[in-house]
């Protein structure tokens, strides 16, 4: 509609006038016009004379609204120099991540996250959405990035990553311990211990 289209330019006016507040509505706006706005949306956030917050809060609603047609912005916008807008970039991606796009999403921001050279902000970005994903998809990235010298993602690896649980004490060394006077807090330790030994064990450490 002539009507819709009008509002839609109008509200792409007020993403670009730099006032917060007046950007944050309209915004909102955008959002409830939803598809219909999807394209001149799309090439805001492309046009690379314009405002980086204004890019910035064209992806947003991009987000919000979540048609396929900006993911493709999106993908080749994760990793704009502009921090504001590749952040916000990454957020329209990890919208994708599950359906019938996830690959392409995946592989994009897999690639930012693993890339030493691009800025922290937008790996860090990366990293982030894609701890939506299940931990057997996520694992071999935590792995590669263990040791990253970026401090922020080093320090992101170290909260997501948990360090396995020790084995617990075989049944001999156990029952060793136990019979030099340290007992296990846990009683069924040590039956567990006196079970996995079996008759493998000298009558001398059961004394």
């Amino acid at each position: 509609k002539a009507s819709s289209g009008k509002e839609v330019e109008s509200l792409l006016l007020d993403l670009k006038a730099g006032d917060d507040a007046m950007r944050d509505g309209a915004v909102a706006r955008l959002i409830l016009i939803g598809p219909r706005a999807v394209p001149r949306l799309v090439a805001l956030a492309r046009d690379d004379r314009a405002d980086g917050a204004a890019r910035a809060a064209a992806l947003r609603a991009l987000d919000a609204i979540g048609d396929s047609r900006s993911l493709p912005v999106a993908l080749d916008l994760a990793a704009d120099p502009d921090a504001s807008v590749a952040v916000a970039a990454v957020g329209v991606a990890r919208g994708f991540l599950r359906g019938a796009q996830a690959v392409s999403s995946l592989d994009r921001l897999t690639g930012i996250a693993l890339d030493r050279g691009r800025p922290s902000t937008g790996r860090v970005a990366a990293l982030h959405a894609l701890s939506d994903l299940d931990p057997a998809t996520i694992q071999p990235v935590h792995a590669a990035l263990e040791g990253d010298t970026d401090a922020a993602i080093a320090a992101l690896i170290a909260r997501e990553v948990k360090p396995a649980a020790p084995a617990p004490p075989g049944g001999r060394s156990l029952l060793a311990r136990a019979a030099a006077g340290t007992r296990p807090e846990d009683p069924s330790q040590l039956r567990t211990g006196l079970a996995r030994a079996g008759t493998a064990l000298p009558l001398t450490a059961l004394h």
